[in-house]
Order: C-alpha cells, then sequence, then structure tokens
C-alpha cells in the first residue's frame, strides 16, 4: 500500500489562521473607523454650517434695522469667502417679493431644496458633488413678533408664523475627508506594522514552543518505526507543558519496552 502524502503542517494551519484573524480585525476597524470619524465630522460641522447661516441671517437682520440692507450682497460675499463654503444665499419668500421686488438673482429659488425651505421644511442634506461630499442647510425663516430679539411684524405685514424667506448654507466636507483618508491610511500601516511584528514573535515562539519539540518528537517514533530501536528516547525537552508530557511519557514507554524485551531476551536465552 503506498504512503500518502503529508498534510498541511500546524504551522501553516496556525499562519492561515493568523492572516484570516488579521485581515478581519483590519477590515472591521477601518469600517468602524470611517464611519466614526465621518460622523463626529459631519455633527461638528453641521453645528458650525448652523451657527453660520444664523450669523448671517441676524447681520442681514441688522441691515434691515439699519437701512443698510442694500449692501447685503457685500455681507454675502464675505461669509462666502470663509473656508470651505460653496454657497451662501438668502432665499426671499413670495411674501417679500409682494412687498420689495424680486431682489438680487442669488435670492431668488433655484432648485427643490429652496421650495422645500419655503414651505417650512427644515433641511440638513449631504449631497455628492464632483468635487467631494457638501453638506448643505436651510432654515426657514417665519414672521415673529420675538425673532431672536427682533419683531418682524413691523416691516412686514403678514400674519406671524408666515414664511417670509430661508438660509441656505452650503459646506464642502472634501478637505475633512481628506484628512479623513490619511488618518485612515496612517492608522492601517501602523496597525499592518504591528501585526508583522506580533506576527513574526508568534511565530518564532510557536516554532520554539511547539513545531521544534514536536518534530523531534516525530523523529524518534520515526526511527523506533525503521529501526525497530527502542534505545531511542526524545532528549532536550524539559518543559513542563503538554508536549514535554508527551515526550516524558514517551520515553518511559520505550523505556519499559526495553526492560520487557530484555527479561524476554533473558528467558530466551536460559530455555
Amino acid at each position: 500500500m503506498s504512503q500518502s502524502s503529508p498534510g498541511t503542517s500546524i504551522q501553516t494551519k496556525i499562519t492561515v489562521a493568523l492572516l484570516l484573524v488579521f485581515v478581519l480585525v483590519l477590515v472591521v476597524s477601518m469600517v468602524f473607523s470611517v464611519r466614526n470619524e465621518r460622523a463626529m465630522v459631519e455633527e461638528v460641522i453641521l453645528q458650525h454650517t448652523q451657527d453660520t447661516a444664523d450669523s448671517y441671517f441676524d447681520a442681514v437682520n441688522i441691515m434691515m434695522i439699519t437701512g443698510t440692507l442694500a449692501n447685503r450682497d457685500i455681507l454675502r460675499k464675505k461669509v462666502m469667502s470663509q473656508p470651505d463654503v460653496v454657497d451662501a444665499r438668502i432665499i426671499r419668500g413670495e411674501e417679500i417679493n409682494k412687498l420689495f421686488g424680486p431682489g438680487f438673482e442669488e435670492e431668488k429659488i433655484r432648485d427643490d431644496l429652496d421650495r422645500r425651505a419655503l414651505s417650512g421644511e427644515k433641511i440638513t442634506e449631504i449631497s455628492e458633488e464632483d468635487s467631494g461630499r457638501v453638506l448643505t442647510v436651510l432654515n426657514p425663516i417665519r414672521a415673529s413678533k420675538d425673532y431672536r430679539g427682533t419683531d418682524c411684524l413691523m416691516c412686514h405685514m403678514v400674519p406671524e408664523g408666515t414664511v417670509l424667506g430661508a438660509v441656505r448654507v452650503s459646506y464642502s466636507l472634501a478637505t475633512l475627508d481628506d484628512h479623513i483618508s490619511d488618518n485612515l491610511m496612517r492608522l492601517g500601516l501602523t496597525q499592518m506594522v504591528l501585526f508583522i511584528a506580533g506576527f513574526l514573535v508568534i511565530l518564532y515562539l510557536l516554532r520554539r514552543l511547539i513545531v521544534s519539540p514536536l518534530k523531534r518528537v516525530r523523529e524518534v517514533l520515526v526511527q523506533v518505526e525503521r529501526n525497530s530501536d527502542l534505545s531511542a528516547e526524545v532528549k532536550d525537552i524539559k518543559s513542563n507543558d503538554e508536549i514535554g508530557a508527551v515526550a516524558s511519557a514517551l520515553n518511559n514507554m520505550l523505556g519499559r519496552f526495553r526492560g520487557s524485551m530484555q527479561q524476554v531476551s533473558g528467558m530466551t536465552h536460559q530455555l
């Protein structure tokens, strides 16, 4: 009967298992890191954009009170000059257009988001543009006797609660997304270096503590099988672990076999 070829070694199996675990841990950690970093960035930038929108309208409101509203486009350009702000507009509602005219071109309705905001919906949306992700915030402006300290009904003869317009500010997340990608790249490289170092240490310990002792035990068993040499024994294994116990038990068994064979040989000689 032909002898079957040896199977995969323990070292190979453990190495493959470690590689699979590393890949799984790396992928899962990177996915969670991406989600957590993006969620944190979105939360911070959302608050910043909301504050920018509120400050923008507060400044326009002051212009209304002081009679300098004709210079509001200068204020818009000032807001637009902030880093990563890609759009800043005051959208005029129908009631304002009836009282004061259509205003500037930038104050007209451009898309469905503007229409939804003028219907009273507060909107926060992240869209994918060619340059990257863009966070857009639209806050409806309702007529009120006390809107952030100002009585809107003194100038706008409309029922309280009427949507007079909306503030729209869009903020590009491309720069922050690039920073996140760079951070994740450094994190991935750091994890890979740490894994390779740990992997090499584990392989060294695996070979020294398991593979090499098992190899010596196997060599003794092969010697006994091929040469019927009961004088062979496992040497240089003095550890107190399971492999050391196996080696000690094998040596004791071979010693008993030698004793038994000597007794049989003696009895045969006497006969």
